[in-house]
């Protein structure tokens, strides 16, 4: 990392999608809540791999600025940008998967508050490929502001960039953007030209592996 100033350490989070349910915004299981299928260290509800990560990049770097760059979690149950429950009820975006207790309720917001030692912050809102250029949220990229507007609830004094969408978008949605990203109140704007990667793919578990009970976020079990 000779030479660098800063990094951004984007979408720390994921993908692949936290429960299953197909929601590309679901990660809430970034600490991994719960009995696991291997072992791992992280493995209490209020230790998070993304703030472990960050922080051993920061360590590992001191004269680096170090910047974690977080994705927005499901908005089942809550209201963003106006709109009540955006991914609940018949919106589809969890593919019917029941949830009596939403992630975005706890994990998120933990998540959030875990990232307080960081002076600086990134959250990435690409309208487009999270498939929030929804007419509800009004204007062109309204979500943008939605999104930004609740991190702000969370941690209302903590610089924040906003990460946006600049590929196969016009540019008077490049433009609808940054109106948009200055709105929810973000302190700094990052145009990203090039696609960031949000793929991810099922992989079956080895017929060999030791399988425990791993615990949904709705509260049910299941193998």
């Amino acid at each position: 990392m000779s030479g660098l100033s800063g990094v951004f350490l984007c979408d720390i989070q994921g993908a692949p999608n936290g429960c299953g349910c197909g929601n590309p915004l679901c990660r809430s299981w970034d600490n991994s809540p719960g009995d696991k299928l291997a072992v791992a260290p992280y493995n209490h509800p209020d230790v998070y791999f993304s703030e472990r990560f960050a922080s051993a990049v920061a360590s590992a770097f001191p004269k680096l600025k170090v910047i974690p760059t977080l994705c927005e979690e499901c908005e089942n149950g809550l209201e963003v940008g106006g709109v009540a429950n955006p991914d609940g009820g018949g919106a589809g975006a969890c593919h019917g998967i029941p949830c009596s207790h939403p992630c975005s309720l706890d994990y998120y917001p933990g998540l959030v508050k875990s990232m307080a030692p960081f002076e600086n912050r990134a959250l990435l809102t690409l309208y487009k490929l999270y498939r929030k250029d929804d007419v509800r949220f009004g204007s062109e990229a309204g979500w943008v502001a939605g999104a930004l507007g609740r991190y702000r609830q969370i941690a209302p004094n903590q610089p924040l960039t906003a990460v946006l969408q600049g590929w196969d978008v016009s540019q008077e949605q490049r433009a609808a953007q940054i109106e948009q990203a200055i709105k929810g109140g973000a302190t700094g704007i990052l145009m990203a030209f090039k696609p960031i990667n949000q793929s991810w793919k099922a992989v079956e578990v080895p017929e060999n592996a030791t399988r425990l009970t791993a615990h949904s976020h709705s509260g049910e079990s299941r193998k």
